[in-house]
C-alpha cells in the first residue's frame, strides 16, 4: 500500500481521481455560496430580453426588474452599473431562466436549483479560461503534460478558490476573453487578438492594462495604434452612442464615461474608486498621496514596450502580463474578487519551470494567505456567513437577526479577536497581511524573471504533487471560510 502510494507520487501525469477530487471539491463548495452582485447583474440580463420583446431596448438602463415575493432581489432593480456588453453575455446565458420565469411566474432566485444555474455562468467561463490556459501553455513551449498541470494548478489556486468558488466573481468572464486575446497575440492572429480584447474591455475595462502594452510591442505607427485602440473600445462606444442618441443625449454626454451607476452611459461606479483611491482604511496596497500610482507603473511599461524593437518570446510576454497585473493589484484600490485578474499569469509562470515549483508554491501560498486575511478585514461580506444565506437560504438565517449575523461572522471575527488579544489595531493587522502579500509577490516576480537556462535534470513530480496537495489544503480552508462563519455564529448562539 505504502509502496503504491510512493509510486503514484512520482507519476508525471495527473491522475483521473485527482481531477475528479479537485473538480468535485470546487463544485460542492461553490454550490454553497452566492454573492449578491451576481444576482443583481443576472436580473439586468433578464431585463435585456424583456426590453427586446417589449420594443424598449433604448430604455434598458431605466427599466425596472420586478422583484417578486420571497426574492431577495430588491423590487425595481434598475440603472445597470456596467457597459451593455456584460449584460448581453448574462442575457444569452440566462435565456432559459428568463423563459422559465415567464412560464412559471416564479423568480429564479426563489429556488436552489435555479440559483445554482445562475451562478453556473462562473463555472462556464472558468472552463473556458482553463481551456485557453492550456492552449497558451502549449504556445509557450511547454509539453502537453505541463500544460495540463497548468490548468490543474489554476483550479487549485487559493486565489481561484477565494474569488470564484467562495465569492463567484464574474470577472472570470473578462479573464477568459483576455486570455483568448493573448492567445491570438501569441499565434499572430490579429483578428482574434482585437475582437477578444474588445469583448474583454467592454466586459470590464481592466483588460486595457494588458491590451495596450501588447499592442505597443507589435505596432509602432501612431495612426495604427489609435485605430487599434478605437477598435478595442468599440464595443463600449457603440452601445453608449446608441443609448445616448435614442434617449436624446448629446455626444458630449457620452464620453468620457461617468462614474455614477444611475447614468445610462456609466461604465462602472468602481472605475473611479480604483483609479483614485480614497484616503481611508480601505485603500491601495501602495499609493503616492493623491496621485494614482498605477499610471506611474503603467506609463513606464508602455514606454518600454513602445521602444522595444526585438520580438519577445512567449514566456517573456506572459511574464510581462504578470508584471502589468501586479502593478494594477499593488497600486489600486481593488475589490477582493479582482485578484482573479492576476491569477492566470502567476499560474502560467509557475508551470513554465516545475523544477522550482516548491519555492513558487510556498510564495503563492503566502500571497494567498496575506491577501485573503487582508480582504477578510476590509471586505468581510465577501467571505462571510451571508454567502450561505444567499444561496441556501436556511430558515434559521431568514430572520432579521440571522441576516444581520450573516454579514458579521467569518474570518474577520477571528482576526478581530486576534487584534483584541494582541493589542494591535485591526488596521495595522490588515497592513501586515498586505505587506506579506506584497513581499511574496515581489519575490515571486524576481525569482521568475525570464532567463535563458538549460536544465537537463528531470522534474521531481513527487515534490510537485506534494506541494500541489499542500496548496489544495490551503485552498479548501479558504473555500470553507463562510462555513467557518456559520460555525462561529452557532457557537456564539
Amino acid at each position: 500500500m505504502i509502496r503504491k502510494i510512493k509510486e503514484d507520487l512520482h507519476l508525471e501525469t495527473i491522475q483521473k481521481w485527482e481531477w475528479i477530487f479537485l473538480i468535485g471539491v470546487v463544485l460542492i463548495l461553490a454550490s454553497l455560496y452566492l454573492y449578491e452582485d451576481i444576482t443583481v447583474t443576472s436580473a439586468k440580463g433578464f431585463t435585456v430580453w424583456s426590453c427586446l420583446f417589449e420594443g424598449k431596448l433604448n430604455s434598458f438602463y431605466n427599466y425596472l426588474y420586478p422583484g417578486v415575493e420571497n426574492s431577495y432581489i430588491p423590487n425595481g432593480v434598475s440603472s445597470g452599473a456596467y457597459d451593455f456588453c456584460i449584460y448581453i453575455i448574462f442575457a444569452l446565458y440566462n435565456f432559459p431562466m428568463w423563459v422559465w420565469e415567464k412560464f412559471t411566474g416564479y423568480s429564479v432566485f426563489m429556488f436552489f436549483p435555479t440559483r445554482l444555474y445562475v451562478k453556473g455562468i462562473v463555472w462556464l467561463f472558468t472552463a473556458i479560461s482553463g481551456y485557453v490556459l492550456h492552449k497558451i501553455a502549449l504556445c509557450c513551449g511547454v509539453n502537453r503534460n505541463s500544460a495540463k498541470w497548468c490548468v490543474f494548478l489554476f483550479l487549485s489556486s487559493g486565489f481561484f478558490f477565494y474569488s470564484e468558488v467562495v465569492i463567484g466573481g464574474y470577472d472570470i468572464i473578462s479573464v477568459s476573453f483576455t486570455l483568448l486575446g493573448i492567445y491570438g497575440f501569441l499565434v499572430k492572429n490579429h483578428k482574434c487578438f482585437l475582437i477578444s480584447f474588445a469583448i474583454a474591455i467592454a466586459s470590464k475595462l481592466f483588460a486595457l492594462w494588458i491590451f495596450i502594452p501588447l499592442l505597443l510591442l507589435r505596432e509602432k505607427r501612431i495612426r495604427y495604434l489609435f485605430l487599434n485602440i478605437l477598435g478595442a473600445v468599440s464595443l463600449i462606444v457603440i452601445p453608449k452612442l446608441y443609448f445616448a442618441v435614442s434617449n436624446g443625449q448629446s455626444a458630449a454626454e457620452v464620453l468620457p464615461a461617468e462614474s455614477g451607476g444611475a447614468s445610462i452611459i456609466a461604465h462602472s461606479n468602481l472605475v473611479n474608486e480604483f483609479l483614485f483611491p480614497q484616503a481611508e482604511f480601505r485603500q491601495a496596497l501602495i499609493k503616492l498621496h493623491d496621485m494614482p500610482l498605477i499610471f506611474v507603473g503603467m506609463f513606464i511599461i508602455w514606454i518600454l514596450c513602445y521602444f522595444c524593437n526585438r520580438e519577445l518570446s512567449c514566456k517573456q510576454i506572459i511574464y510581462l502580463c504578470t508584471v502589468v497585473m501586479s502593478v494594477f493589484v499593488l497600486t489600486s484600490k481593488i475589490h477582493p474578487y479582482w485578484i482573479i485578474l492576476l491569477t492566470p499569469y502567476i499560474i502560467l509562470t509557475m508551470s513554465f519551470d516545475l523544477h522550482d515549483f516548491d519555492k513558487n508554491a510556498i510564495l503563492e501560498i503566502l500571497m494567498a494567505f496575506g491577501y485573503v486575511c487582508r480582504m477578510s478585514i476590509l471586505w468581510p461580506s465577501c467571505s462571510n456567513l451571508n454567502l450561505i444565506y444567499y444561496m441556501l437560504q436556511p430558515d434559521e438565517l431568514l430572520s432579521d437577526k440571522g441576516i444581520g449575523a450573516g454579514h458579521r461572522y467569518g474570518l474577520n471575527v477571528v482576526l478581530d479577536k486576534l487584534s483584541e488579544m494582541s493589542g494591535i489595531s485591526l488596521e495595522n493587522i490588515s497592513s501586515l497581511f498586505g505587506a506579506l502579500f506584497v513581499a511574496a509577490l515581489l519575490v515571486f516576480l524576481y525569482q521568475n524573471f525570464p532567463k535563458e537556462k538549460e536544465d537537463s535534470t528531470e522534474i521531481d513530480y513527487s515534490k510537485v504533487r506534494l506541494y500541489t496537495y499542500l496548496r489544495i489544503v490551503v485552498s479548501v480552508c479558504i473555500g470553507l471560510l463562510p462555513v467557518g462563519g456559520y460555525i462561529i455564529w452557532k457557537i456564539k448562539g
